[in-house]
Order: C-alpha cells, then structure tokens, then sequence
C-alpha cells in the first residue's frame, strides 16, 4: 500500500485552493515533498510575460503555477495522480503552495510549502529550498 498525499496551491491572495493534486504512493516528505521543492525550486511567480519567460522557469501567477504542477507530476502516466476537489479530505501528508508574502508591497517571486502529516501536525513551512535543507536533516 502506498503513502498517499494531497497537494493544494493557493491563489494568488492565499484564499483558497485553486486545485488539489492527489498521489496515491510515495507521498512522504522524501518523496513528493521533495520533488515538489525541487519543481518549485527554480520558478519565478509573475503577472505578465513576454520577454522570454517560459514554463519550468516562470507561472503567470498561481493558477499557472498549479497548472504547470499538475502536468509536471502527471506527464503522461495512467494512475498515482489525480486531481480532486479542492475540499478533499486530507491524506497522510498534506502539502499546501501559497504565494510568498510580499514586503512592503512589492511583488514576490516566489512561494511558500507546508506539510501537514497524518496527525495534522504541520511539521515544515518555509520555501523550497528551506524544505530541501530540512528533509536532507532529517531523512
């Protein structure tokens, strides 16, 4: 039996799920979690393109953001993702991507990662690469 996870990113004003991405195996913290840090690692959130942003490297906002998740675990397999609604119920590891706060209202370009364990315990929240130096801790 496999360690399902659920993945929820935010909108851009850290309301509310714009989707929720289920796994059904390998949901642990040095499973998805790290390959959703790595995926997110690197992506600059924007509000606008034209000057040779492209996908891996920039989201026109969080739905992009979510969207580019959705095809990046998906890919072309039969099964372990699915999307559900954005209500579902937690699995063993929740992980919830919202936008970085700004400061002083300047835009952010980056974004935030918590996991909630089986016990609905948030036991990390902090950016990708903060989640990366943590699960190589504590793995």
């Amino acid at each position: 039996m496999g360690t399902r996870s659920t993945t929820r990113v935010y909108d851009e004003y850290n309301r509310q799920p714009v989707v929720c991405m289920y796994r059904q195996m390998d949901g642990y913290p040095e499973g998805h979690g790290k390959e959703l840090a790595e995926f997110l690692l690197n992506i600059k959130i924007i509000n606008g393109f034209g000057h040779g942003e492209k996908a891996g490297t920039h989201a026109n906002g969080m739905d992009c953001l979510a969207a580019q998740m959705v095809v990046h675990f998906k890919g072309d397999d039969l099964g372990n993702i699915y999307l559900s609604p954005i209500d579902a119920p937690r699995e063993e590891y929740d992980y919830i991507v919202k936008k970085k706060e700004s400061k002083n209202g300047l835009d952010t370009s980056s974004v935030t990662m918590e996991c909630i364990d089986y016990d609905n315990v948030s036991i990390f929240k902090g950016t990708p690469q903060e989640f990366l130096d943590w699960i190589k801790k504590v793995a």
